[in-house]
């Protein structure tokens, strides 16, 4: 055999492995009701992004393709009962949201010789959103099947000739699990009324590894603080693995020990927070307490980015925040291209410029880029220390919308915009050192 046909020989087995071969080694992952990382085996495979990266368990990476019809096979490594499943948006959805698929349809099988089952028919979908990494949940009804390969395909895009995604997951049941990997879960079934519960530092930590991880961002589930906690790791890792899910502090304080040298992301991390990035979440009814220190931008008590649609209420921060730079904010540090709600939230902590004055900073809210972010019924009554420009609500580069709030501590500096308040409501009744100002 010549030494040309022993090369093209090589170039054939290595496009193989390329296209799908390289996953027959990979086990389906089980983690609290999601299933990630399945083995693709055929699919509309050009562009920047092959099909193999929309089932690889990771959302950093996505499918993005020209070459319609936009379709993929592939299958899990054990028998999975389909209930639910998770598509996330690619990492540049915002400036091509027309790329989101529109009408769609998955179909199931249970050996690779049988006909496709159809499971799911999608037709002019409004709920894929036009914002990065978001992940949204959707529900197939009525089946109690349990499948192990299956086929997506989407006949129309929001209205782009390019069609992409970044994860695809499927939420369900087996009993199948000696062929999957099944990581640790917490109590509970993430449901409303049997949510995930923390109870401990080690049930936020291992929350924190799956949110961080990629492997469970929690769409559309429940996950519930269960006693007072302290923590030093941070959830959500930006650009790629959120937190998605509705977080119930019932009440109870997260008492936070973090710095950006202790999340494993560098000294120069932006946006340290114990939920450093959110897209699609709610949080509610919770208190964080401590000390957080950062030596770069948007630090914050409660979040670090927000990202698309999300709720946050009746939060309250106490923390001391040790920053070393800009645009930090009590609650939310920035809320790039985001629609965020901050409801009945408190800012009552210490935001302290370490290593000379800091500029910019927001009793509420730090820094916005775009988006409609929404500020109701909010007290800032927050303690500032080597500080040279601050606004009580924030919301620096879009004031959005402010209604019914208060604040403490006036205006330092000159932030660039004016604080709007309609509306007469006394958002706290509660006695405090100062007189209330709206604002």
């Amino acid at each position: 055999m010549t030494m040309k046909k022993i090369l093209m020989m090589l170039a054939l087995m290595l496009t193989a492995v390329t296209q799908g071969a390289w996953a027959d080694k990979v086990t389906t992952v089980l983690d609290d009701g999601v299933f990630t990382g399945f083995t693709a085996t055929a699919g509309s495979n050009t562009g920047d992004g092959g099909y193999a990266k929309l089932v690889d368990g990771n959302t950093s990476t996505k499918w993005c393709t020209e070459s319609s019809p936009f379709y993929i096979e592939f299958h899990s490594s054990g028998l999975i009962v389909p209930t639910g499943y998770i598509m996330t948006t690619g990492g540049d959805t915002q400036s091509y949201s027309g790329r989101n698929p529109k009408s769609w349809t998955i179909k199931a099988k249970v050996n690779e010789s049988d006909s496709w089952t159809e499971l799911v028919s999608v037709t002019n979908d409004a709920t894929m959103p036009a914002s990065n990494y978001t992940p949204v949940s959707f529900t197939i009804s009525g089946n109690t099947t349990a499948y192990k390969y299956f086929r997506l395909d989407v006949s129309a895009t929001r209205g782009d000739s390019w069609f992409q995604l970044s994860e695809f997951k499927f939420v369900g049941t087996t009993t199948d699990t000696g062929n999957f990997t099944v990581n640790p879960s917490l109590s509970g079934s993430g449901t409303s009324e049997s949510p995930y519960t923390i109870g401990s530092t080690a049930d936020w930590d291992l929350f924190a590894n799956k949110v961080n991880s990629g492997t469970n961002n929690y769409s559309g589930m429940y996950v519930k603080l269960t006693a007072n906690i302290t923590v030093s790791e941070t959830v959500g890792q930006r650009d790629g693995n959120p937190f998605s899910g509705i977080f119930l502090g019932d009440g109870h304080t997260i008492t936070a020990n973090i710095s950006s040298t202790t999340t494993g992301t560098g000294a120069n991390e932006q946006g340290v927070a114990p939920f450093h990035y959110i897209n699609g979440a709610t949080i509610k009814d919770l208190t964080v307490a401590g000390t957080i220190a950062s030596a770069s931008y948007h630090t914050s008590g409660l979040v670090g980015f927000a990202e698309g649609t999300n709720l946050i209420e009746n939060c309250t921060a106490t923390a001391t925040l040790n920053i070393s730079s800009n645009y930090a904010g009590g609650v939310i540090g920035h809320g790039m291209s985001s629609t965020t709600t901050i409801r009945g939230c408190v800012f009552a902590g210490t935001i302290n410029g370490v290593g000379g004055n800091r500029e910019n900073i927001g009793g509420i809210w730090g820094w916005s880029d775009s988006g409609t972010p929404t500020l109701q019924n909010c007290l800032e009554a927050g303690t500032y220390t080597n500080i040279t420009s601050m606004h009580p609500m924030g919301l620096q580069s879009n004031k959005g919308t402010i209604t019914n709030c208060y604040y403490v501590t006036p205006q330092v500096g000159s932030p660039s915009n004016a604080c709007t308040v309609s509306g007469a409501a006394q958002v706290y009744t509660a006695a405090l050192s100062g007189e209330l100002t709206s604002g």
